[in-house]
């Protein structure tokens, strides 16, 4: 994970700190200065705007604002009915739920999501139990289950 998710770091406060560090020794806005605070994992960014978000549409629109899901509907061609208005389940909660046999299939695109992982040996055997594991990356996957 990266410094803005990770549990033990807390989040954002490291982000902010790490800014703030910056600010009072002078490594603003200066030529070979700066920071870059690392994302935890290939591509989140990029998913994250395209809308591989469980609370968000692309471009940020929250999955509970209608005036978003009406748009977002009407751009897709879709009824507005058919996109949902709930926020969905995260990483950990979808592999819980597929160990349950609540989650039959799963489609992933854009990320590895085992490698993240901070305990990988709990996180495989759920996801080997699925019907259907589609994973669309356009590079060879670190751990092998992508």
């Amino acid at each position: 994970m990266g410094d803005g998710n990770h549990p033990a770091l807390h989040g954002s406060d490291t982000s902010t700190a790490l800014s703030n560090l910056l600010l009072v020794t002078g490594n603003y806005g200066k030529p070979g200065t700066g920071g870059y605070p690392m994302r935890g994992h290939n591509n989140v960014q990029g998913a994250s705007d395209f809308g591989c978000l469980r609370n968000m549409y692309p471009g940020y629109d929250k999955v509970t604002d209608e005036s978003a899901r009406q748009r977002w509907a009407k751009g897709w061609g879709v009824d507005p009915s058919q996109l949902s208005n709930e926020v969905g389940e995260g990483n950990f909660l979808m592999v819980q739920s597929a160990d349950q046999g609540d989650i039959k299939a799963m489609y992933v695109i854009g990320e590895e999501t085992a490698f993240p992982m901070p305990i990988l040996i709990t996180y495989i055997p759920p996801l080997k139990i699925l019907i259907l594991w589609w994973c669309r990356i356009s590079f060879k996957p670190y751990c092998g289950v992508c």
